[in-house]
């Protein structure tokens, strides 16, 4: 599912990135509704 290869890769970012701003945006994206909706109905 490309849905969770994104969030992978967005959590990969958020966690081995250095650069701060790069971290606020990853959370800043993951806050948005639309993300959690993605998740939900990922887990079924």
């Amino acid at each position: 599912m490309p849905e969770v290869a994104t969030f992978l890769l967005i959590l990969y970012v958020l966690y081995e990135s250095e650069d701060q701003m790069q971290k606020m945006h990853v959370q800043e994206w993951l806050s948005k509704e639309r993300v959690w909706v993605t998740l939900r109905r990922c887990d079924g």
